[in-house]
């Protein structure tokens, strides 16, 4: 589990308007000692579906809310695989 702090700060960039979220990603793509965190916000941007399920999972995670069911292979949770099956049909193991 990613430590409270950054992932605060995750949902926080993930949640920004468009440019605003561009822009944060550029500031953390200039610390060349720390690119994995831009590396994921780039892949986010790239993958709506990607984004949507990391959002909803960290909002899971602030609640204590958390549970997980394996969606085509992979951990995926309750609230975040309904928005999953929203935009590809996914079946629950």
């Amino acid at each position: 589990m990613i430590p409270s702090a950054p992932r605060a700060e995750l949902l926080h960039v993930l949640m920004l308007p468009d440019l605003e979220r561009a822009d944060r990603i550029g500031e953390f793509w200039g610390y060349p000692e720390s690119r994995t965190f831009p590396e994921l916000l780039i892949d986010c941007e790239e993958d709506r579906t990607l984004r949507a399920v990391l959002v909803g999972m960290l909002r899971e995670a602030e609640s204590g809310t958390l549970t997980a069911h394996r969606a085509n292979g992979q951990w995926v949770s309750t609230p975040a695989l309904d928005r999953l099956k929203e935009t590809r049909h996914v079946d629950r193991d």
